[in-house]
């Protein structure tokens, strides 16, 4: 995750004049967010809007603004408050504290994602705003799910969310997909070596509207009693998430945390080997 060197002047600002962030308000960050780009041009675009800082960070920038700040995520970096967002559910007194969370690029990385759009929900106030700015199509070596637009449409009315801003931006294709370890096709069903697949991205803000319980969007119950079957449905997910664990927001994770994590650094470097071997080695035997 990163914020370009424009990203205050271009969005942050923009979510002030819009009301969506109001002043002295606050804000959380779902990932570990720093500056991506040029130092130089980074600091130009923050005083360009009064924010005069030596060494500046994203937490520092929001607080310049007046902005209370939280961030969080599974790295243990200074100022970033660990929180799984795949299993946990939010401390007591982050329920409807917020006036804005931002999903900068991090639910797509989650293998529970629906449990982040759920803290979303219940991390903001009546009348707060979550920003999403995530994949919608291709991006292959990106995340691990990208979310439809019948899935957002689908979401915001179980919801009974305020659409604010929804764009879809079509960004350049990918050629090839055969890090994967599929076999690409072409419409024949014939082996290729690159397949054109598009790129997109999408970007949506939405409003709270109502003190009310999280609901999961149910789709495909075309038969009848079809209601009722959802109905069932939305009452097993609040069970099941009424018994997700309560997250401490740790300063720094646990040690064994971090055990945890080398180990799956090592499992994957390893992994990722193994399918380079297993596709140089294909490309070596005859075909048939």
């Amino acid at each position: 995750m990163g914020y370009r060197e424009n990203y205050f002047s271009q969005r942050v600002c923009y979510w002030l004049a819009s009301g969506w962030l109001p002043k002295g308000g606050r804000l959380i960050d779902f990932g570990a967010q720093a500056f991506a780009g040029d130092p130089a041009d980074i600091k130009k675009d923050l005083a360009g809007i009064g924010i005069d800082l030596d060494r500046p960070t994203v937490a520092d920038a929001y607080r310049a603004l007046g902005i209370d700040y939280v961030a969080i995520d599974v790295e243990p970096l200074d100022g970033v408050l660990f929180f799984d967002l795949n299993t946990q559910a939010p401390p007591a007194e982050w329920i409807g504290a917020f006036d804005m969370v931002n999903n900068e690029g991090t639910i797509e990385h989650l293998a529970s994602p629906m449990n982040g759009l759920h803290v979303a929900h219940d991390l903001m106030k009546v009348g707060g705003v979550v920003h999403h700015s995530m994949p919608m199509l291709g991006h292959r070596k990106h995340g691990l799910f990208n979310a439809t637009p019948k899935l957002w449409s689908e979401l915001m009315l179980a919801n009974h969310y305020q659409p604010l801003e929804a764009f879809i931006d079509f960004q350049e294709d990918d050629a090839s997909f055969g890090y994967t370890g599929f076999i690409v096709r072409d419409l024949t069903k014939k082996p290729c070596t690159a397949a054109r697949a598009s790129n997109a991205w999408i970007t949506l803000v939405y409003r709270k509207t109502r003190d009310a319980p999280f609901v999961i969007p149910t789709d495909h119950l075309l038969f009848p009693l079809g209601s009722v079957v959802a109905a069932d449905l939305r009452r097993n997910f609040e069970q099941w998430s009424a018994a997700r664990p309560v997250g401490e927001a740790h300063a720094l994770r646990p040690a064994a945390t971090v055990a945890a994590s080398l180990a799956s650094i090592v499992r994957f470097t390893a992994w990722k080997a193994s399918v380079r071997l297993w596709l140089a080695l294909k490309r070596l035997l005859p075909r048939r």
